[in-house]
């Protein structure tokens, strides 16, 4: 990476610190599926989503309960080489991911894993991410509301309810 691109990834790196610095901290109970948080977010673009995600571990929680492994909450680590692991409850996956212009893009070996492309919103230091597929149909400002939602590990989420 020259110098001119290392100073934009800086520069861009320090707006998004200071959006998650100043961000209020959603009150009790929110945001919960029903409630788009895009208005009151940032969307995590280009260079961003590396940054973000790129040899970083997110706790997570779905939007409703997972039938296949009776839980809500998941870990995935993002490794600066491509490769994903994934664990909810009992399950563990690997794979593959990468980001494909704006877009968090995951998948797996395991063919019972669905994977796919995400959109990422952050409010606080929360993650939040709506599938391409909804997006695709509705557009990304009208698609479905979020699917799931992360911190990064050893963080403690300014979102509420709270994460993991």
């Amino acid at each position: 990476m020259d110098l001119t691109s290392k100073l934009l990834h800086l520069t861009q790196a320090a707006i998004l610190a200071a959006f998650i610095t100043a961000a209020p901290t959603a009150s009790a109970g929110e945001p919960t599926q029903d409630i788009d948080i895009r208005p009151d977010g940032v969307q995590v673009t280009g260079e961003m989503l590396d940054l973000n995600f790129s040899g970083v571990t997110h706790k997570g929680t779905y939007a409703i309960l997972r039938e296949s492994t009776g839980t809500k909450d998941y870990t995935e680590t993002t490794y600066e080489d491509g490769r994903v692991r994934y664990k909810e409850g009992d399950l563990v996956a690997e794979g593959r991911w990468d980001r494909v212009g704006d877009q968090l893009c995951y998948r797996y070996y395991d063919a019972a894993m669905a994977g796919g492309c995400f959109y990422v919103y952050v409010v606080g230091n929360c993650y939040y991410y709506y599938s391409n597929n909804a997006a695709g149909i509705f557009g990304v400002r009208n698609g479905l509301y979020w699917t799931a939602r992360s911190v990064k590990s050893g963080e403690t989420a300014s979102c509420e309810p709270a994460i993991g």
